[in-house]
């Protein structure tokens, strides 16, 4: 038995929309979740036990999708994280020096993940507007956009490359994006 948390649920999710999520990657056998009401700011979140053999493939497909208007925040919960003699006895992940960690995150590139086309945001009509997301790790921005598909994916991949060159690890170097003119 496995169990997903779930986050950035959208204040319309039920517990049947869950559990029809969640049925196709395996048979689910409890959920608990804590509906976000419709004026609050903070959306909902909960987790689901469930029998699975492969929960890392679930929580990369579910993990960054859009459900009900929201990204889904999806990861697995270790259930070595209750026990804190376990917790302090088996480390999770390789210890590695903060300026290691820092160089690895700058050195990951953005890069369009996908482009599909999309209801126009407010009328409902599919006339030229598609949905782009740029992912580079863990991270993922997922915008709307007017136009063919080959301009819209353009415009993400120039959007990656800003992104990329703006994270750049060499302070100062040409095309280095800056808040400030300098005179």
């Amino acid at each position: 038995m496995i169990e997903i948390s779930v986050e950035n649920l959208s204040s319309d999710v039920s517990e049947h929309d869950l559990q029809k999520l969640f049925s196709s990657y395996g048979s689910v056998r409890s959920m608990r979740f804590s509906r976000a009401s419709t004026h609050s700011k903070y959306p909902g979140s909960g987790s689901v036990k469930m029998e699975s053999d492969d929960p890392k493939h679930i929580v990369s497909v579910l993990d960054g999708r859009l459900f009900k208007g929201l990204v889904l925040r999806v990861r697995e919960v270790n259930p070595m994280q209750n026990s804190k003699n376990q917790a302090a006895a088996v480390p999770q992940e390789p210890a590695e020096s903060t300026s290691a960690a820092r160089d690895h995150r700058l050195s990951t590139n953005y890069s369009v993940e996908s482009v599909e086309k999309v209801p126009h945001p407010q009328q409902g009509t599919a006339a030229d507007w598609y949905r782009y997301t740029i992912v580079s790790g863990k991270s993922r921005v997922t915008g709307l956009h007017r136009g063919t598909k080959q301009e819209v994916t353009d415009y993400a991949e120039g959007c990656a490359e800003g992104f990329n060159s703006r994270s750049s690890p060499v302070r100062g170097s040409a095309g280095t994006w800056s808040s400030r003119n300098k005179k």
